[in-house]
């Protein structure tokens, strides 16, 4: 593992491929404009027979105008169709349901119809096996089927939580009386980690989440 990594984790959900493209795309779009501004600039401020007025004329300020809005909307359209696919929680057709609970501080995770469920606490650091992360194991992991889309119901029975796994793309608070969902499409088999994003109080920093997907 390169620890001077700079880029985002390794995409394992679409949504995540498209949030990496989006921000790739921006990336270079800020490159681009931020040239050409630092060489108008440079241009002006060390050209000694420079003549301002030329950037004051119509055409100038029609361009300096027209330019930043075709961007803008280069942006904009892109970003919400990223958020469009990122909200887009395909209804009730998903067959598979999970409903994850926020507590103080674990998760409570309900299948089959939130008959089935079971708690999610940390493993504290004297009952950590060799090979395992300090702060990031639990003892019951929420296990997921590679390919299989699924819908999660995510809220909470006490404060503000958010439950958070960077490498899959998502983060969605849970909040008391509140419902809020999202479809989880993984792609990879793996072991995900992941942490609550909302301080939620003393031991906030030991509620972490661990996503396990398997090919079943």
């Amino acid at each position: 593992m390169n620890k001077w990594k700079l880029k985002f984790p390794h995409r394992c959900t679409p949504v995540m491929k498209k949030i990496i493209f989006f921000h790739e795309n921006c990336l270079l779009i800020v490159i681009f404009v931020l040239t050409i501004v630092l060489t108008i600039l440079m241009y002006n401020l060390f050209k000694i027979n420079r003549r301002i007025k030329n950037l004051e004329k119509t055409k100038f300020e029609i361009l300096w105008t027209i330019i930043p809005t075709f961007i803008i909307i280069s942006l904009m359209i892109p970003s919400l169709e990223l958020l469009y696919f990122t909200e887009e929680s395909g209804g009730v057709f998903f067959e598979k349901k999970i409903k994850i609970v926020g507590h103080q501080w674990y998760w409570t995770y309900k299948k089959k119809s939130f008959v089935k469920e079971y708690d999610s606490y940390i493993i504290k650091r004297k009952e950590l096996n060799l090979g395992e992360f300090r702060k990031c194991e639990v003892d019951r992991p929420l296990k997921f089927t590679v390919n299989l889309p699924t819908r999660l119901l995510i809220t909470s029975a006490d404060s503000i939580h958010s439950w958070a796994v960077p490498e899959l793309g998502v983060k969605v608070d849970a909040i008391p009386g509140r419902l809020n969902q999202v479809i989880l499409f993984p792609l990879e088999v793996g072991r995900f980690f992941g942490f609550c994003s909302e301080l939620c109080g003393v031991n906030h920093s030991f509620m972490p989440i661990v996503v396990e997907v398997l090919n079943i």
